[in-house]
């Protein structure tokens, strides 16, 4: 599409992590962009964004829409290829069953937009048991969580720059905090510099926090 143009209605046939903001600027005040959108923790939502007029647009999730990553868009590593670059440098405990992290829809969505760049494996036992594996291909970092039924507590291996089940703790908190949101009550605003997500509204942005996870680490 040319620069120049502007579109009514715009209708992304790939999937994207983040919305161009060239997308934005060629809708006419009130023309639509439509886009699959998702992360590496929940594949994926669709976007319903209106234009502004004045380069930007915004709006919510209006629900699913499961595809598949096109090539440039797709992570760089496959996870275990990540989880076998290096080996554990923490070692800890958690009290936050890994089922609740990706086994209920809406948590792993807002996980997905709170730990950014991380993606997920998981690897089945015997008995119930199975293994969590999250991993960052940008920073080589990965964390694994073991769960066994029947447990409060779960063994939990980390390594590399990211503490990511760190990460994800304060991001469940933070979901549970905000009353559980469902996925389509989040939102996109997407301007010239970049874009900003939000539940409810652009006034109540999605807080940073895998900074502020890492700013506890001792």
């Amino acid at each position: 599409m040319r620069t120049a143009a502007r579109y009514d209605r715009i209708v992304a046939t790939y999937p994207v992590r983040h919305v161009p903001s060239e997308w934005a600027a060629q809708l006419r005040p009130g023309g639509v962009l439509v886009t699959p959108w998702g992360s590496g923790l929940y594949n994926g939502v669709l976007l319903r964004l209106t234009g502004r007029g004045d380069g930007t647009a915004a709006g919510p999730v209006i629900g699913d829409s499961a595809f598949m990553w096109d090539r440039a868009q797709a992570p760089a590593a496959e996870v275990m290829d990540v989880v076998g670059d290096g080996t554990p440098t923490a070692v800890d405990r958690t009290g936050l069953d890994p089922r609740s992290v990706l086994g209920i829809e809406d948590a792993a969505f807002a996980l997905g937009l709170l730990v950014p760049g991380a993606r997920y494996s998981v690897g089945h036992g015997s008995g119930g048991e199975f293994t969590l594996w999250l991993a960052d291909a940008a920073t080589g970092s990965w964390a694994s969580v073991d769960f066994a039924p029947h447990e409060a507590q779960f063994d939990v291996e980390q390594h590399g720059p990211r503490m990511l089940w760190r990460e994800v703790e304060a991001a469940h908190k933070w979901w549970v905090r905000a009353g559980r949101p469902e996925r389509t009550r989040f939102g996109v605003t997407v301007e010239p510099g970049g874009s900003r997500v939000w539940l409810d509204g652009p006034a109540r942005p999605v807080p940073a926090l895998a900074q502020a996870a890492q700013a506890r680490i001792p």
